[in-house]
């Protein structure tokens, strides 16, 4: 699974590319709610974590019905219906779409991680459907843990391989965002050619990442 880094860069990603025509003209302090919102919807699934910990088991409940779709929907559903009053001037269907959006992307971006513990992937479709799902390309590393309290767990975190993983995950951050801001946002020729140059090098330094380091993860 990715760590919230990668999570992040996803959310803001889908924050970038819908808000102009979602949110645009609103007061700052609403619109960094939104934004906040879809953060919190980027990461949401991973909250799955904190039942396991209190029962001294940090996995139990990972990859489970928190990481489906019907789940994920639920949640961007609440977060629009709590919503949608204060923000009655902006288009509904975008705003739901936005959230939604952004849930979405959690599931996807773990089917893209290397999983090495059973069960593999995401069980998208549950409960209609028990199978877990996982692509057969990683763009983004394992993440070892372990630990059976809140201290424990969150120092099993601090180790190399996980290093390795951050930096992963800053790179494909680095290059996604890097291309939205330089192809959708208007930023000057000197802004946005620093922008494309960005996605560039990002994006060759992911493609050794991945040769380096994921290529043989499933072997």
């Amino acid at each position: 699974m990715p760590l919230p880094l990668a999570h992040t860069a996803a959310s803001v990603a889908v924050y970038l590319v819908v808000r102009d025509e979602t949110i645009a003209g609103l007061s700052r302090k609403r619109e960094l709610f939104v934004f906040c919102v879809v953060v919190l919807l980027g990461i949401a699934a991973d909250f799955d974590f904190l039942p396991g910990i209190l029962a001294g088991d940090p996995n139990r409940f990972h990859h489970g019905a928190s990481h489906s779709l019907i789940m994920l929907f639920g949640v961007a559903g609440a977060c629009y219906l709590a919503a949608r009053r204060c923000y009655a001037a902006v288009n509904q269907l975008r705003l739901f779409l936005l959230f939604a959006l952004t849930a979405l992307s959690h599931p996807l971006l773990d089917m893209l991680s290397v999983d090495t513990s059973v069960p593999y992937g995401v069980p998208l479709f549950w409960p209609f459907d028990e199978a877990y799902y996982v692509s057969p390309i990683s763009v983004f590393s394992d993440v070892t843990r372990s630990g059976t309290s809140i201290r424990s767990f969150l120092w099993s975190l601090l180790n190399e391989h996980n290093v390795r993983a951050v930096v992963g995950e800053a790179l494909f951050a680095g290059t996604l965002l890097s291309v939205i801001l330089g192809y959708k946002y208007h930023l000057g020729p000197l802004r946005t050619t620093i922008c494309w140059l960005s996605s560039v090098v990002c994006g060759i330094l992911l493609y050794a990442f991945h040769l380096a380091y994921l290529q043989d993860a499933w072997k």
